[in-house]
C-alpha cells in the first residue's frame, strides 16, 4: 500500500470506481461489507463521509498510517497492514463524538462491487 497526496494506493495501483472491490470486514464483532473505491474508506471508519484533514506518517508496500483531524469533530490514527492480496488488517484510535475509540478490524476481499 502506499499513500499519496491524501490517496491511499493498494497493490501498487490506486483502487479507482472501474477496479472497485466489495470487502467485508469485522469491527466490534459486526460484520459489514463496503464497496473499497479509493480506499479512504478504511482511514475514517469512525468518521465515515466527514471531511477530515489527513497527514501520512507511515508508507511502505505493505503498511501505511495516516492521521486525521476532523474539525469540530475529532481525529483519529490508522494503521493498516496488508497481509495478502485480498487481506488486510486496520488498527485506529481516536476520538469521535468526544469519546475515545480503539479497535481492531481484519478486512477480507469478498468480490466486486455492485
Amino acid at each position: 500500500m502506499q499513500a499519496n497526496h491524501g490517496r491511499v494506493w493498494f497493490h501498487g495501483r490506486k483502487v479507482n470506481s472501474d477496479m472497485a472491490r466489495k470487502r467485508a470486514f469485522i469491527l466490534g464483532g459486526n460484520v459489514r461489507k463496503i464497496c473499497l473505491r479509493t480506499g479512504r474508506e478504511f482511514l475514517q471508519l469512525r468518521h465515515p463521509g466527514t471531511n477530515c484533514n489527513r497527514f501520512v506518517v507511515e508508507n511502505s508496500a505493505s503498511d501505511v498510517t495516516v492521521q486525521y483531524t476532523c474539525r469540530g469533530n475529532g481525529y483519529g490514527r490508522t494503521h493498516i497492514r496488508k497481509e495478502s492480496t485480498g487481506l488486510v488488517q486496520i488498527d485506529g484510535q481516536g476520538i469521535a463524538g468526544g469519546k475515545p475509540f480503539q479497535f481492531t478490524a481484519e478486512a477480507r476481499q469478498t468480490g466486486r462491487c455492485n
